[in-house]
């Protein structure tokens, strides 16, 4: 609906300031042609003097061309009208269409987010099904349309596991264990993170939640821990 109006008001404006712009045009060709014979005719009376042309003549065409003169200025000045009136129509049609793309992002990241929650719910429902030696296959179905969806929408999952080092772009440390040799390594995914493509660049729809190691020579490691190299909504 925004893209649409976005749409409509700026085509208002283009149809109804562009069909001025061609008359305008040729009034000012009209009036700069006219103005061109006026003074070609008072050149020649000027440099043919066997033409013998009276005083009264000579002031009438210089009053014809000062005549041409003004029409060619007021119709410089109408044109000149219509292309700012065209510019600023450009300028409100490109504000309208930049907002409306932005709030076209930050719907589709909102729905992204909700959809990944809905994936972690299924995946909830289908391990509780099979613990219980339920049947799962309608919810397995439904998980697949799901990812289906979400791979059309470039939603991808982060990938991490175990023994990768901590990456607080992507991923976010939950807890700790303590450890006697190396800091910061993913010991467990908790949770699985999502990314998503918009117009070329990752946004963040949810980092993954992973425990991580903690040397007890450094403490500096604290869980929360985010670094926002990433677009984030």
């Amino acid at each position: 609906m925004v893209l649409g109006f976005a749409r409509t008001t700026g085509g208002e404006y283009f149809r109804a300031l562009a069909p001025s712009l061609p008359r305008a045009l040729e009034q000012v060709d009209e009036s700069l042609a006219k103005n061109a014979e006026s003074r070609e005719l008072l050149h020649i009376a000027i440099e043919e003097p066997s033409s013998n042309p009276s005083l009264s003549a000579l002031r009438e065409q210089g009053a014809t061309v000062s005549r041409e003169l003004v029409k060619a200025k007021e119709a410089l000045t109408r044109t000149s009208s219509t292309v700012n009136q065209l510019q600023a129509a450009v300028e409100r049609y490109a504000l309208l269409s930049y907002n409306a793309v932005q709030e076209v992002e930050e719907q589709c990241v909102a729905l992204g987010r909700e959809c990944i929650l809905l994936l972690d719910h299924l995946d909830i429902m289908i391990h509780r099904a099979e613990e219980k030696s339920h049947q799962a296959d309608s919810l397995r179905s439904a998980r697949g349309r799901l990812c289906n969806l979400l791979e059309g929408a470039q939603i991808e999952e982060i990938p991490v596991k175990p023994g990768d080092v901590f990456d607080s772009a992507v991923q976010v440390a939950t807890s700790v264990v303590a450890s006697s040799s190396r800091d910061g390594l993913v010991v467990a995914v908790l949770r699985k993170g999502y990314e998503m493509k918009v117009r070329g660049r990752d946004v963040i729809l949810r980092p993954a939640e992973v425990t991580v190691t903690r040397c007890m020579r450094n403490r500096k490691l604290e869980p929360g821990g985010r670094n926002e190299t990433k677009a984030r909504y």
